[in-house]
């Protein structure tokens, strides 16, 4: 009872911590918001949270596709730090109320579940069709690290019944800083089956060494997720790794809508070239998929992006991630 009342608590913190953005959206000119609408046309959410899964989320695989579509975007990659989720987008695909071409992709998070850094685990996801499989997140030595500064990742807590054992760290690299065999091992088989790489929760020297291992391995697509999150460092140094490495940094709402002032020098200080953009919404208490990538999309406006660059972060580069190309807003509109 006492840990249910607990995440019954952190639910209410993050329906807190969402109403400020609600009505700071609500409150905007109706110019910003109209732009905000169009420029979700043909837009892709590479990292969006959803049921089936064993937290607790706002909704489901076939609710979040028919939102996603209806709205115009391009393709939303779903994603479960605790499972798989290639079957629901598979699911999702077969079953759900689409427009085409609008596609839904699963995403395959290396955590205690999967053994941590486990090939087979990947070359499963790879079989059933994910578009991403990342590191650990919940399980990472870089998530350890945050957490030792500000607490338990509130995945842990909001769950549906039963609450999961407390992680097992996986580690990323041995004692000397060198990628571990495992690691390599699933690399390999990322780039041969031609799908993106994400680095999750690892820590700054995790980050910067399997990024550069992948892109030895001929690991095509490298998304970093949530750069700055478990990984500080300098925009500068972001940009340098991601010219040498063909790799990209994901930006979530969250991110965009707390940096502030240091948000326009962010961006630009690693390129928009370099940037993807994403929600990370979906867990219970904080906002949906669609409105989430809303304000995000404001957000950069009100910073003083220009459209065309906003289409750089919301279509091309999530669009080379997944391999699709960009699709453009009349594309979407028609």
């Amino acid at each position: 009872m006492a840990r249910q009342d607990e995440a019954e608590a952190l639910v209410a913190k993050i329906s807190a911590m969402s109403e400020p953005f609600r009505q700071w959206y609500a409150d905007l000119d109706d110019g910003v918001t109209d732009s905000a609408q169009e420029l979700l046309r043909g837009s892709i959410d590479m990292h969006l949270h959803c049921d089936p899964s064993p937290q607790l989320r706002v909704m489901d695989a076939f609710q979040a596709a028919e939102e996603a579509s209806a709205a115009g975007m391009r393709a939303i990659v779903l994603k479960d730090h605790l499972t798989g989720m290639e079957d629901a987008a598979w699911l999702a695909m077969a079953h759900a109320d689409v427009a085409d071409p609008f596609e839904v992709f699963g995403s395959h998070w290396l955590n205690n579940q999967t053994g941590g850094w486990n090939v087979y685990a990947v070359d499963k996801a790879v079989a059933f069709g994910a578009k991403l499989v990342g590191a650990p997140t919940l399980a990472a030595y870089g998530e350890k690290l945050r957490q030792e500064g500000q607490g338990v990742h509130p995945a842990e807590l909001i769950v549906k019944s039963v609450v999961p054992m407390k992680p097992r760290v996986v580690y990323t690299l041995d004692d000397a800083g060198a990628v571990r065999p495992e690691v390599v091992e699933c690399l390999d088989r990322v780039a041969e089956g031609g799908i993106a790489f994400g680095t999750g929760h690892l820590s700054t020297e995790e980050v910067w060494a399997t990024v550069r291992a992948a892109h030895e391995r001929r690991v095509e697509r490298i998304c970093i997720t949530h750069a700055l999150m478990t990984a500080p460092a300098t925009p500068a140094d972001y940009r340098d790794l991601c010219s040498a490495t063909g790799a990209v940094c994901e930006f979530t709402t969250f991110q965009v809508l707390t940096l502030g002032d240091a948000l326009v020098e962010t961006l630009r200080g690693i390129g928009i070239e370099h940037v993807t953009l994403s929600t990370d919404a979906g867990l219970k208490g904080s906002s949906g998929g669609v409105e989430s990538y809303l304000w995000l999309l404001a957000k950069l406006l009100e910073a003083g992006f220009a459209e065309a660059e906003i289409d750089v972060m919301s279509k091309d580069v999530p669009g080379r991630l997944l391999g699709l190309g960009s699709r453009s807003r009349e594309e979407a509109r028609a």
